[in-house]
C-alpha cells in the first residue's frame, strides 16, 4: 500500500509541475505575440515645409492632413493636426504596436487599422494610446508655426 500512495504522490507531482510549465509556456508566446515592442521610424533631420494658406484643411482648430513626404517617416503618411489657434502637431501612421496604418482622425482620436488602438488628436496627450488594444503611444514630430509667415515646419 505504501508503495501505491507514493506512486500516487509522484503522479500528481508531476501533473502539477506539468501544469505550472504548460501556463508559463502559453503566458511566455501569448506575451511574445502581443508584445509593445516598437518599430518607431528612424529620425533623418530633414525639415519639411507647408504654407497655412495653401491647406484648407487646417485652416480650423480639429483640422487635419494625413499626407506623406517622400524620404520621411520611412515614405509613410503623416497626421498634421492643428490642435490650437495657433498650434500643430504631427505624428506618424505607424502603429508600433504591430505596424498597422493609423487611420485620419475623427472624433478627437485616430484608430489603427489591424487592432484598433485608439491614440488622442488632442493638445495636451497628442499621439497618446487612449483606448482599444494597449499599444505604445505613437511617434510624434516636432511641428513649429511662424504666424508672421503662416508656415508650418516639421522636423523629421
Amino acid at each position: 500500500m505504501t508503495s501505491q500512495h507514493q506512486s500516487r504522490r509522484t503522479f500528481l507531482k508531476a501533473t502539477g509541475q506539468l501544469t505550472v510549465l504548460s501556463g508559463v509556456l502559453t503566458l511566455g508566446s501569448c506575451l511574445g505575440g502581443c508584445s509593445d515592442s516598437t518599430t518607431s521610424v528612424p529620425l533623418t533631420g530633414n525639415k519639411v515645409t507647408l504654407t497655412l494658406a495653401g491647406e484648407a484643411a487646417l485652416q480650423t482648430v480639429g483640422g487635419f492632413i494625413r499626407r506623406a513626404f517622400t524620404g520621411n517617416n520611412n515614405n509613410l503618411p503623416v497626421i498634421v493636426v492643428r490642435t490650437a489657434d495657433k498650434k500643430f502637431q504631427t505624428m506618424s501612421t505607424l502603429c508600433q504596436h504591430e505596424s498597422g496604418s493609423v487611420q485620419a482622425p475623427s472624433s478627437g482620436k485616430a484608430v489603427c487599422n489591424l487592432h484598433a488602438a485608439q491614440y488622442s488628436t488632442a493638445e495636451g496627450n497628442f499621439g497618446a494610446n487612449i483606448g482599444g488594444q494597449s499599444a505604445p503611444n505613437l511617434q510624434t514630430y516636432v511641428t513649429e508655426f511662424n504666424e508672421s509667415t503662416g508656415v508650418i515646419t516639421i522636423n523629421f
